[in-house]
């Protein structure tokens, strides 16, 4: 009797384990299986930030679009990063003073004078294509100033620039139309360019001929890059006009000419220590420079050799 009941017993928990079997073998039939796709990678901006210059130009993360509906991230895809910008200064000179010299206004701030300065540019990653580090780089610039020697108004190209490196980025290159005042290191007279009451042209360097975004030249510059952040890097470019920018824009509107009137040639060669920031060093960059301007004839003509410039 009792090995019956304990037999019994046995095939009733064999029954059940054959239930419980076949009830998960149902589920797994009717139960899609749930698949967790990878996490889509972050678009590397970095590597589409404008290369070749001295200026730390803010990242899409300081900006006031990070990535706006994606639009960012989507160019970013495609090998395309932007970065535009708006500079607008007002100056008005709060001491009693003429407001005209002989009738004219001849510095920012004689009369409450307006400037604003719009550049938008747009990048092309060529490291895709197996160019190492290579870059294109086009802009334009739209600027508007109530006193016309200091701007003038004008529509036309900021830059239009190819980058590449060589020899594992010891040898960097860049040509086109460039904007070497922020390629070279150069200081400004009176401040900086926001406060300078010489308007776009505070830039000493631009003085000379140096060109810029407003003044755009076709030029070339190769950097040697030597050990523990020694560098030395030449330029040569059309030299912007020595009449002043006034002159060089009306002769130049588009900012495509290869020449101007009285234009020349700049040669620069910069000679520097630089060192980027890092946790626990601080960023330094100690720089000589020479610069001069080459007339396009044998008069001189004054200003037309810059000073040497040290920072």
């Amino acid at each position: 009797m009792l090995k019956a009941i304990a037999l019994s017993n046995c095939a009733a928990l064999l029954l059940l384990a054959q239930y419980h079997a076949a009830e998960a073998a149902d589920s797994a039939v009717t139960s899609p299986t749930t698949v967790t796709s990878a996490p889509t990678p972050l678009p590397d901006f970095e590597s589409l930030r404008i290369r070749g210059i001295y200026l730390a130009l803010p990242g899409p993360q300081d900006t006031i679009d990070p990535d706006f509906a994606g639009i960012r991230s989507s160019l970013a895809s495609l090998g395309i990063g932007y970065i535009g910008y708006s500079n607008n200064t007002f100056f008005n000179n709060l001491l009693p003073g003429e407001r005209k010299t002989f009738g004219q206004q001849v510095y920012n701030g004689q009369r409450p004078t307006f400037v604003t300065n719009n550049v938008m540019q747009l990048t092309y990653d060529l490291a895709r294509h197996g160019i190492p580090d290579g870059q294109i780089v086009v802009g334009g610039i739209f600027i508007y100033d109530t006193w016309k020697p200091a701007g003038p108004n004008a529509l036309s190209l900021a830059t239009l620039s190819y980058y590449q490196t060589f020899l594992n980025k010891q040898v960097e290159l860049k040509l086109g139309y460039l904007n070497n005042s922020i390629e070279f290191w150069g200081p400004f007279l009176a401040g900086n360019l926001a406060s300078s009451i010489f308007g776009s042209s505070a830039n000493i360097p631009v003085e000379a001929g140096i060109n810029a975004y407003a003044r755009t030249t076709p030029g070339i510059n190769i950097k040697f890059n030597g050990p523990d952040g020694f560098y030395d890097k030449v330029g040569i470019q059309r030299a912007s006009s020595p009449d002043g920018p006034f002159a060089e824009k009306t002769a130049n509107p588009t900012g495509l000419s290869w020449s101007t009137p009285n234009s020349g040639v700049f040669l620069i060669n910069e000679v520097g220590y630089r060192k980027e920031a890092a946790p626990g060093q601080l960023g330094e960059h100690r720089v000589d420079a020479l610069a001069a301007r080459v007339p396009p004839t044998a008069s001189c003509r004054e200003g037309e050799v810059a000073p040497r410039v040290g920072a």
